[in-house]
């Protein structure tokens, strides 16, 4: 079942309940906070918007690969507090974003995925603004250091 939200599509499986966002307009402009109740944030989903920024619920479970791929315009990235269920950000997804400036990812998180062909982390690359990225305190699997991403034993995984 199809819906429709700010302009925006969402589609909702009747046989799961899972809701997802289906289209974001391509001229579509500012800030977004994405609706409660989402689960997924597509494939490429804000590839090539005119997002500014965006705010993710605790509902989100994985954004998927390249969500946000060239989102040159996109300068600010929040998650909502607290949550319980973990997430999963795929490969790739912030690539690109040439004015994303500093992210907080939230405890939540579960799983940052690697590339599988080069098996480094490709999340963040020709992120060229983005001078520091947290990790909420509480993380059960990563840390931030200075901006720098960490795995709880201190072992670097992004900077």
């Amino acid at each position: 079942v199809y819906s429709s939200v700010d302009g925006v599509l969402l589609y909702k499986n009747e046989i799961t309940g899972a809701m997802e966002l289906s289209y974001y307009p391509i001229g579509k402009k500012g800030a977004y906070t994405i609706p409660d109740g989402v689960t997924e944030i597509p494939l490429r989903l804000f590839e090539g918007t005119q997002i500014t920024e965006v705010t993710i619920p605790t509902s989100v479970a994985v954004i998927r690969e390249k969500a946000f791929y060239g989102c040159t315009t996109i300068t600010k990235v929040s998650f909502a507090e607290g949550g319980t269920d973990g997430l999963i950000i795929e490969d790739g997804a912030f690539q690109n974003c040439t004015n994303l400036t500093t992210l907080t990812l939230p405890a939540r998180l579960t799983e940052l995925q690697v590339n599988e062909e080069t098996h480094t982390l490709t999340l963040f690359t020709g992120c060229n603004a983005l001078t520091h990225i947290n990790i909420e305190k509480g993380n059960q699997n990563y840390a931030s250091i200075d901006g720098v991403i960490t795995n709880k034993i201190g072992q670097l995984i992004f900077c």
